[in-house]
């Protein structure tokens, strides 16, 4: 029947051949090639099939990869790719999803203010976590985001049951109560960051808490003794970085170490740093709020704990052009462990944050999450996973580079 179907495109081919007046001469042209493509009809696993001398089943279970009990020798196992390749096999997709009652795609979607761009580490480190998983298990991922909130809405709104099996939201703080409905609909939802409805569904978060106690302790055991804080300047900070900030003056407090206004940089310490222009942009934050912090001060901090190391990469510019060293002057660490904290001079200490881990995560419980419901029975529910730090000493807190 293969066979069938390839000399029956020729044959196609040539009875289409000449439909566009300009080109009725030419051997061939673009209108009929479409226009071959169009009659042209699909192959199937029983064309494979009866090309290669086997089964459907056996032509399935080669080019979907399955793991069941249909055992396949190696010479049909290449046989069948073969076959495959010469007749130009393409899965449907559709058909496929019908059978399966699933789409087989997991919908990705981002909160306002969170966008994914060239250069987006922080973003895209998470989505490969993400793209892992759903890659080792045949899924697809889409994926919508705005930079409004009205936009982010609609976006949504496009992650109908019947387009995705299931939704991760990446969120920087809570949901917007009136996209409640929406995520609703969707029955198979995991977050990212924050929750969702409190403890209504499961959320992959990072321990905040832990990191600022990794990175004070880790300041106080090499003698600092002025701990300062750069946060985010923007009107409406991240619910992370919040966090951070509420644990820093906590641990400190805690460790009976000084807490000093003087030596905090973030958007309730200056009436004006909100309106400023570069008020949301990490590096710039750490830039300027180094600056004013030993311009301001009374006396100057010996340590300073950025809410990530953009902002501890800014601190450090301005330490340099001021004339300062890091660490004898000052030692700096960061959260996040960007791949420029190793190329820096001096290297960067911080707190890693497990990005990829952390996309690994919700997509592992939100696949498991649709298998427990296609297969309708009752398991050890999927809950809220907290990810731990860990501390990554470098020179910038006066750890030697190791070569």
């Amino acid at each position: 029947m293969a066979t069938d179907v390839f000399e029956y495109n020729l044959v196609s081919f040539h009875l289409v051949k000449g439909i566009c007046a300009k080109c009725a001469n030419m051997d061939f042209c673009a209108c009929s090639f479409v226009a071959m493509l169009w009659i042209m009809p699909r192959v199937t696993l029983k064309d494979v099939a009866q090309q290669a001398g086997c089964s459907p089943g056996v032509v399935s279970a080669v080019l979907n990869k399955s793991k069941g009990n249909i055992g396949v020798a190696q010479a049909t196992r290449e046989r069948v790719l073969e076959v495959a390749k010469v007749l130009k096999y393409r899965p449907n997709h559709a058909a496929r999803a019908l059978a399966r009652r699933r789409t087989m795609t997991l919908g990705l979607a981002f909160a306002p203010g969170i966008t994914v761009k060239a250069g987006a580490l922080f973003q895209m480190r998470m989505i490969q976590g993400i793209e892992s998983v759903c890659h080792e298990h045949g899924y697809d991922i889409l994926l919508v985001q705005g930079n409004q909130s009205d936009s982010v809405e609609s976006a949504l709104l496009r992650l109908a049951p019947d387009r995705v099996d299931g939704l991760i939201m990446i969120l920087r703080n809570q949901l917007n109560e009136h996209y409640m409905d929406i995520v609703e609909d969707l029955k198979h939802v995991v977050s990212i960051g924050h929750t969702i409805d409190g403890d209504t569904y499961p959320a992959v978060l990072y321990d905040n808490d832990g990191a600022m106690m990794l990175a004070i302790d880790h300041l106080i055991a090499q003698q600092a003794s002025r701990i300062g804080f750069l946060g985010e300047c923007r009107s409406q900070p991240h619910g992370d970085n919040l966090a951070r900030r509420n644990a820093f003056r906590q641990i400190l407090t805690d460790r009976q170490m000084t807490v000093n206004d003087q030596w905090i940089h973030c958007r309730d310490m200056r009436a004006d740093v909100c309106s400023q222009p570069w008020a949301g942009d990490a590096f710039r934050e750490g830039y300027f709020g180094t600056r004013y912090i030993f311009e301001h001060a009374d006396t100057k901090p010996d340590a300073l704990v950025g809410y990530n190391d953009l902002a501890i990469a800014g601190a450090l510019r301005y330490l340099t052009e001021a004339g300062f060293k890091c660490p004898q002057d000052c030692m700096l660490i960061g959260v996040d462990d960007s791949e420029f904290c190793t190329t820096s001079t001096p290297t960067l200490s911080t707190i890693s944050q497990p990005l990829e881990a952390m996309g690994q995560q919700a997509a592992t419980m939100l696949l498991q999450m649709i298998e427990q419901d296609a297969q309708n029975f009752e398991a050890r529910p999927v809950t809220t996973q907290v990810l731990e730090p860990k501390l990554i000493a470098r020179e910038s807190t006066g750890v030697e580079r190791v070569m």
